[in-house]
């Protein structure tokens, strides 16, 4: 589970202590979700968010949001799917230069459930809360485009695989596609881990709620690039970083007119395991 933080010195350490295997070793790839199992991570997400209304400029934002994300196993819904409720809560700092404004908030997330196999396909989800529904479309073109579903049988360093995707948004068919390669293995913050680079891009419909006045609707274009570590005899990643760069096309009514504002993101993006137990 994802994600969102700049490369910093801890990476130089990290990669000193990287041991590659360019001898053949093979692996299968697989998550491996237990009932009782319960995994905390951080991530820590920092960037700017820049907010244009034609020629007037509505935010111009620096952001750090650092994560606290709970999974725990619920169930097994049958001898493959496992039910993974996930639970965040977010801290926010802001600072936009337009009208020097800060903010230092923590707020609680929806708890969601997931429904995932072993290929780490998310096949299913839903909110516990009625009032988050309407965030669907928005988050499953997020999980089907932007979370690796793993190659079946054994692969080795060098493999290479694509998951593409036809979208659909304001009339528009499109294409969302993320490459993704073994890399090397490493043994990071305890683990053996397969190191997985991605790169590629996602197409994420906005969709309006017909209880939101403002009927806000349009696409956000995002490029993204990372690297994921992921302990395979354990089934769960253990760090991953990402760059995003989302290029979004927004309308909202405002006193009965549509308006079209234009969003520019930069998102500098850690996610790191901090614990975890098996009930």
């Amino acid at each position: 589970m994802r994600k969102i933080t700049a490369i910093i010195a801890v990476l130089i350490v990290g990669l000193c202590l990287q041991t590659c295997d360019r001898g053949g070793k093979k692996i299968t790839l697989r998550t491996k979700y237990k009932p009782g199992m319960k995994l905390a991570f951080e991530q820590v997400t920092r960037g700017s968010v820049l907010v244009r209304s034609g020629d007037s400029t509505i935010h111009d934002r620096t952001s750090e949001i650092t994560t606290e994300q709970e999974l725990y196993v619920r169930r097994m819904v049958d001898d493959t799917v496992a039910e993974v409720v996930d639970n965040r809560i977010y801290h926010y700092k802001h600072f936009d230069k337009v009208d020097s404004s800060a903010a230092d908030t923590i707020e609680a997330g929806p708890e969601l459930a997931l429904y995932i196999t072993p290929s780490g396909r998310v096949v299913d989800f839903e909110f516990t809360s009625e009032e988050h529904q309407g965030s669907g479309t928005y988050l499953k073109n997020f999980y089907e485009q932007g979370m690796p579903v793993f190659p079946e049988g054994e692969i080795s360093q060098g493999y290479t695989w694509t998951q593409s995707y036809k979208v659909i948004s304001e009339g528009e068919e499109m294409t969302a596609s993320m490459t993704y390669e073994i890399k090397s293995f490493a043994r990071e913050r305890g683990y053996d881990c397969v190191v997985i680079g991605y790169d590629g891009n996602l197409i994420l419909p906005i969709e309006a709620k017909p209880q939101d006045t403002t009927q806000r609707h349009g696409v956000d274009r995002v490029t993204a690039r990372g690297v994921i570590y992921f302990a395979y005899k354990e089934g769960f990643v253990v760090l991953e970083r990402e760059r995003w760069i989302l290029d979004g096309d927004r309308y909202t009514l405002e006193k009965g007119e549509e308006r079209a504002l234009k969003v520019a993101i930069e998102y500098d993006i850690e996610y790191v395991l901090k614990r975890f137990k098996q009930m």
